[in-house]
């Protein structure tokens, strides 16, 4: 397998809300970035699937909704969260969303949101959209400026798949470590390029293609929490996974399109039957006043053990108490969506089920994604940020339309404090990748099977509900899988998917065993064996 070795001042892996602002700001800056995009187009990226808005704190206000407040966000932001999230980055959000990321976006991107707010899972107004694609239209604009900077080279169809740190190098294992670059695999040479880099930001995206169905795109498969895993850097709060309420039921594994939340902040609610005219989570009594609008979690949970009963993997979205023009005209893509599977919105419900949304875990990180901790300890020049990252912000469920401008505040805040840091050298030469003996696999087709094998297993055992049983039983499978897998990457020459079901088992390690270490339920964790939250799990 043939080897290239390229040297840069920025290795920026990842073309999300995180990675491209991260970029933005190095390569105005005048650092050369060298822009790991795992595929051939930006909208392979979760962030150009987001379909709500993004909260801010303005001078704006709406008739009939309670004035908002930095004190007030943080209250709702805390609340959904559990009081699991560090209430010092929330409230650096609260402050800083509107002039880092709002301000920004339409300043210098030249983004145009609608006018006014939107309320979404409380009742103050704080959401801003752009229609129902508000992801997309940024994405757009924001891709372009970043993709056109001289100072910016970009690698389509490559794959990052592990860092290169002056711990790996030396074959040592300490307390503090310094990032040297990064392999990444060019998937149509099929070659492995070794990035040498000054600094790196991994904004890889969640973890969505490690279950069966998600709202995520299929290049999410955990790459980032994986390599971090494979660098020894503390990961955190995996257990605590977001499955959104209302994917759209189509059949197979893989994305799903997302009925945004944002119908049932405008009054749509879920039903069980396609001829009633009630909201069931809020008539059954789930743990939520605001039913169908609920904390994701809530809502998930309620619909999950519903469809048991009912022997469904479905339950209905009803949109009749949104006025047909504005359904067609606000929740366009929507709309589309379920004119795809032949279906009107504006004259009947549609089916829908949970699906794995967003990770609220994640590496750890400080306030601007670096790695590095308290007494030096931790990975310098190495950045981790967007939705692979934990900074503390979401607790135990993620606030909606926090995540789009926490991707572009902490890729910002992250190459602000690259610029402004003095970084240690390191002496040790970086070594390109080698393949040793391995040889070019004769079956093609198993490593899907092996993919198909852990997303089958995590969204049965390890999913919305778990309890001891089912998560010993994955780790069951998962132990057979990894002799498997590992053994096989060891054999034979890395290829995209080899990588990735490598990738996707070690996250699904992380996922299953944080969920057997919490004995507890709380946030988007739900443990039939332990239903009481207890603060000490």
């Amino acid at each position: 397998m043939r080897n290239q070795r390229l040297k840069t001042d920025a290795l920026v892996v990842g073309v999300g809300l995180a990675g491209l602002s991260a970029a933005a700001e190095l390569s105005e800056a005048g650092k050369h970035v060298v822009l790991v995009e795992k595929s051939d187009s930006y909208e392979n990226s979760s962030s150009n699937y987001l379909a709500g808005g993004f909260n801010t704190i303005s001078s704006e206000s709406k008739l009939g909704t309670p004035p908002d407040s930095v004190d007030a966000f943080v209250a709702d932001t805390m609340r959904n969260g559990s009081n699991l999230n560090r209430e010092s980055f929330v409230r650096l959000c609260g402050d800083r969303f509107q002039p880092d990321v709002i301000s920004w976006l339409e300043e210098k991107i030249s983004i145009q949101f609608d006018k006014g707010l939107h309320a979404e899972g409380s009742d103050i107004a704080r959401v801003k959209h752009i229609s129902d694609h508000t992801g997309r239209s940024i994405m757009e604009k924001l891709y372009q400026k970043v993709t056109s900077h001289p100072n910016v080279t970009v690698l389509q169809d490559h794959f990052a798949f592990d860092l290169i740190t002056k711990n790996w190098i030396n074959n040592i294992i300490l307390d503090k470590d310094i990032c040297q670059g990064a392999y990444v695999y060019d998937i149509n040479k099929k070659q492995v390029r070794t990035v040498e880099a000054e600094a790196v930001f991994i904004g890889t995206g969640g973890v969505g293609m490690v279950f069966p169905a998600t709202s995520n795109p299929e290049t999410a498969a955990g790459d980032g929490i994986a390599m971090a895993y494979r660098s020894f850097l503390p990961i955190v709060m995996m257990e605590q996974l977001q499955f959104h309420p209302t994917g759209l039921a189509t059949p197979g594994n893989g994305r799903k399109p997302l009925c945004t939340q944002a119908l049932r902040g405008a009054g749509a609610f879920l039903k069980l039957h396609q001829d009633d005219n009630n909201d069931f989570v809020k008539d059954l009594g789930y743990e939520t006043e605001l039913g169908s609008n609920g904390p994701r979690s809530i809502v998930s949970r309620a619909m999950e053990l519903e469809m048991g009963k009912l022997g469904r993997d479905f339950v209905w979205l009803d949109c009749s108490p949104i006025p047909s023009n504005r359904l067609v005209k606000e929740y366009s893509d929507f709309y589309a969506a379920c004119q795809a599977i032949e279906m009107d919105p504006t004259k009947e419900p549609v089916p829908v089920r949970p699906i794995l949304h967003y990770s609220n875990g994640g590496v750890l990180v400080g306030q601007s994604g670096e790695t590095v901790y308290s007494e030096g300890r931790g990975t310098e020049r190495l950045y981790f940020i967007g939705e692979c990252a934990y900074t503390g912000l979401h607790g135990a469920d993620r606030f909606p339309s926090n995540s789009g401008p926490e991707a572009v505040l902490t890729g910002r805040r992250a190459a602000w404090h690259f610029l402004e840091n003095t970084h240690p050298e390191s002496t040790a030469s970086v070594p390109l990748w080698n393949s040793g003996d391995a040889t070019e696999t004769k079956k093609k087709t198993l490593m899907d099977f092996y993919i198909t094998t852990i997303q089958n297993t995590m969204g049965q055992l390890c999913g919305i509900i778990r309890d001891e049983d089912s998560l010993e039983d994955a780790n069951a499978v998962m132990a057979t899988l990894r002799s498997q897998i590992h053994g096989f990457y060891r054999k034979h020459l890395v290829d995209d998917h080899s990588l990735t079901a490598r990738n996707m088992l070690d996250v699904a390690n992380v996922v299953f065993e944080s969920a057997r270490k919490r004995k507890s339920s709380i946030g988007c964790q739900y443990r039939e064996d332990f239903p009481e939250h207890n603060p000490n799990h």
